[in-house]
């Protein structure tokens, strides 16, 4: 426990992880927005909206098409996880992938800035 605490307390002050987290948070909001507000629209016509995602969440969003391309519709199980893959991609994926990339940017930033920390 005592580790913990001291990694929190080190973590607390972390700009990159702060950054980050707020990055992720923000995406996360504007994606459960987006899924009320199309009512969790999946089917037919709503692949236009879920397009809006592509450029939002690139590079993590080739993901949509290569599940496509990839997962077979031979059965009802494989045609639920077809239904629901733009969801899992850009709602847990892309918030990923908006943590990541501003806390790798970040420490990228802070390490260039001060050579003599690593």
């Amino acid at each position: 426990q005592r580790s913990f605490l001291l990694m929190y307390q080190l973590r607390k002050n972390d700009k990159a992880l702060r950054v980050g987290l707020g990055f992720a948070f923000g995406h996360l909001v504007i994606f459960l927005v987006f899924l009320l507000a199309t009512g969790f629209a999946l089917g037919g016509e709503s692949r236009l909206l879920w397009a809006l995602w592509i450029p939002i969440d690139f590079p993590v969003s080739m993901l949509v098409g290569l599940g496509f391309d990839h997962i077979p519709t031979s059965n009802a199980a494989f045609q639920v996880l077809r239904t629901w893959w733009p969801l899992l991609v850009h709602g847990f994926f892309g918030t990923a992938w908006w943590f990541i990339a501003p806390f790798l940017l970040v420490r990228l930033v802070e390490r260039r800035n001060n050579p003599k920390s690593k």
